[in-house]
């Protein structure tokens, strides 16, 4: 779910935004480009600490990378992790809630009629994660159609 994990970030950064004040740029570009994104099986909710900012590389268009050391707070959700949330919408298809800022559908197939029948926008449910992909975004899918599952009373 919720991790600390160190991460390293290459950062490129023109020539032209170099000031004074070289660390604070590297650093809101640090920002900008990792919080709220996805890498590889994380969603990257913040930048806790700094650890580490390598000696700048001039590259071939005359940019300087820096390679940052940092430690971030990130969102890993993995096939069959069971996870509270509320209903965000409920459709023909199925329903949708949300995680942080991920969302998870549960098909109909994936809910059981009983279930099905106390479901409400903004109920409170139980789910198992059955599967994540990580393209441009995080695309996760879930069941209620197990044991315990379901609406939280």
């Amino acid at each position: 779910m919720f991790i600390k994990e160190l991460r390293d970030h290459t950062i490129n950064i023109s020539s032209s935004l170099i000031t004074s004040n070289i660390r604070q740029s590297i650093l809101t570009k640090l920002y900008q480009d990792v919080e709220g994104a996805t890498f590889n099986n994380s969603y990257i909710l913040l930048v806790l600490t700094i650890n580490n900012i390598s000696e700048g590389r001039i590259t071939n268009n005359g940019d300087i990378a820096f390679i940052i050391n940092y430690t971030a707070l990130s969102l890993q959700l993995q096939e069959n992790t069971v996870i509270e949330t509320r209903v965000l919408e409920l459709n023909q298809m199925g329903l949708f809630s949300r995680i942080g800022p991920i969302s998870i559908f549960i098909s109909n197939h994936q809910i059981p009629i009983n279930v099905k029948e106390n479901l409400m926008n903004s109920s409170l449910i139980r789910l198992r994660v059955k599967g994540v992909r990580y393209n441009n975004g995080l695309s996760v899918v879930g069941s209620l159609n197990e044991e315990y599952l379901g609406v939280v009373l």
